[in-house]
């Protein structure tokens, strides 16, 4: 069987392999979530540089909003450099947006 992924689907998959790893390890030391945070958004960035079409756009901008919204719910708040979160959340909602954009909006009714 012939494999018919495209580059940005093989990278989103590499993502999601490391964000995987990213919640499983949520007791690990900062610089280990903070490396698996980093992989992640670069393969999730290269993704979106690789894209076809809409949907794949789309994708990827989900998987980046997912990404943000995670990593701004597994930081202390209180502790937390407030220019850092302040980009993080800018992110996080620019990200569902533009997935947005991009998504397929058909809603069918039963």
């Amino acid at each position: 069987m012939q494999n018919t992924s495209t580059p940005s689907e093989k990278h989103r998959q590499k993502g999601n392999e490391f964000f995987a790893k990213f919640k499983q390890e949520e007791h690990a030391a900062p610089v280990i979530r903070q490396g698996r945070f980093t992989d992640a958004l670069k393969c999730y960035n290269q993704a979106l540089n690789t894209c076809v079409n809409n949907d794949e756009r789309a994708s990827a901008y989900k998987n980046l909003g997912v990404l943000f919204t995670y990593h701004i719910g597994s930081i202390d708040i209180g502790a937390a450099n407030k220019k850092d979160l302040n980009y993080n959340l800018k992110e996080c909602i620019t990200s569902y947006g533009h997935a947005y954009e991009f998504g397929n909006h058909d809603i069918y009714f039963i």
